[in-house]
């Protein structure tokens, strides 16, 4: 195990917005898309971004002064990251909205002074750079399997509350956006940057930090002002957008052709409302209780089963490990995932990522020891819908167009390394 982290000490904490302010009181209300509404009970998206120690960030308070100077520059392509999230009401249905339901659809409000912002931290970290993390070098070469469960990330990321992430009815005032910059004592720093899932996958989230990187790199470099906006790639919120694949009707009645075609996909469908399914835990209820319709008792579900919640065990011991893969072992694992299939499937192509994916979950059932169980194992798959539907969404699309299909085997047939092929198969198919 790694050795407990200092605890990093904040030297500020703000709310940034636009630089650009717009006129007026009126707010700008957008209903985020199905899928977005699917991904509120997630965790944050997050990410941080470590940086060696450079001349132009010796000075503190001129390195502050710029970074946030171009975030709030890069909070003008992304005005809707400081706006209040919540919940639609009936209020929010509009004459000609395909999507009637207002229930457990997300929305977010921004363009007035009310606000809450994007919430900001400068803070320090008592460690140098490279006590926290190998060198790219080293993690190239002699670190390849580096044991990172040392990695101080919850003091590198901002201790602030989000929208929808502790609870789901915890929404009100609190940034769907926050960001941390911390500097180590070498020097170096850290950009921390956490998100309301339902406001941003990790593609969007990286489209943002990239945005916010070019434009601090030109303040730096000066001179790029003229050409800097025509480079950046703007986004596009439009959650309709998505929403327009879903075949919906003005109907209040599910599609039965539809309802079959989804059912055909390979996901877990649970009911977080059952409050008598094994282990529910109390904490669940006030996120349950934020979603459900005041006419439930008259409201026909879907099927579902109950959430696995005693498998669950958020208080275990994790060790996060990040191993790194030459390109000529991935091949190899291609290879033999390949020629592990039997002849009449030989002409079904394999990719390195299918092989990767299928070797890792093998090695991970091994770990938790199902040589002999005989239930359904499972491998969650993140699938983005950006390039899925027809015609497909732009690059830029601003939102978190994702959804989590699944692999399955029993447990004892996913621990042979035997069965590498019919794994890897069952990820190409199911991707």
């Amino acid at each position: 195990m790694g050795s407990i982290p200092l605890p990093s000490f904040g030297t500020s904490r703000q709310r940034v917005f636009p630089a650009t302010v717009t006129p007026g009181e009126q707010a700008t209300v957008t209903k985020l898309s199905i899928v977005d509404a699917t991904v509120a009970r997630f965790s944050s998206c997050a990410a941080v971004w470590l940086y060696n120690a450079t001349e132009t960030s010796q000075d503190i308070t001129l390195h502050h002064d710029r970074l946030r100077q171009t975030l709030r520059e890069t909070l003008d392509d992304y005005r809707h990251f400081t706006g209040q999230l919540r919940w639609a009401t009936e209020d929010d249905i509009k004459p000609g909205d395909l999507n009637r339901r207002h229930v457990g659809r997300p929305l977010v409000s921004y363009g007035t002074p009310a606000d809450p912002g994007v919430e900001l931290v400068f803070a320090s970290y008592g460690q140098r750079l490279g006590d926290v993390v190998p060198s790219a070098h080293d993690r190239r070469t002699t670190k390849k399997a580096w044991i990172a469960t040392g990695f101080p990330q919850d003091e590198l990321l901002p201790k602030c509350k989000l929208a929808f992430n502790l609870s789901l009815a915890e929404f009100d005032g609190l940034p769907g956006v926050a960001v941390q910059v911390t500097r180590f004592s070498c020097g170096g720093w850290a950009v921390g940057v956490m998100m309301s899932h339902c406001l941003a996958d990790a593609v969007c989230l990286l489209r943002f930090v990239h945005s916010w990187a070019a434009r601090t790199q030109a303040l730096i470099k000066g001179g790029e002002g003229a050409t800097l906006h025509s480079r950046i790639p703007k986004p596009v919120f439009e959650p309709g957008l998505l929403d327009q694949h879903a075949g919906l009707t003005d109907s209040l009645q599910p599609d039965a052709k539809l309802v079959t075609l989804a059912r055909s996909l390979p996901m877990h469908r649970y009911d977080w409302w059952a409050t008598d399914a094994p282990g529910y835990p109390a904490w669940a209820t006030a996120s349950s209780n934020a979603t459900k319709p005041n006419n439930q008792a008259e409201i026909k579900l879907s099927p579902s089963t109950f959430p696995p919640w005693p498998t669950w065990d958020l208080s275990a011991p994790v060790d996060h490990v990040q191993i790194r893969f030459g390109a000529d072992k991935v091949a190899r694992m291609k290879q033999a995932a390949q020629a592990a299939l039997p002849d009449e499937q030989q002409h079904q192509s394999i990719s390195r990522l299918d092989a990767l994916l299928a070797h890792m979950w093998i090695l991970i059932n091994r770990a938790r020891q199902h040589q002999d169980t005989q239930e359904q194992v499972y491998l969650d798959i993140t699938l983005g819908l950006r390039t899925r539907v027809s015609p497909p969404l732009p690059d830029t699309f601003a939102g978190s167009p994702i959804l989590l299909g699944h692999v399955s085997q029993r447990g004892s047939d996913a621990c042979s390394a035997a069965g590498l092929g019919a794994a890897a198969l069952s990820v190409r198919r199911m991707m």
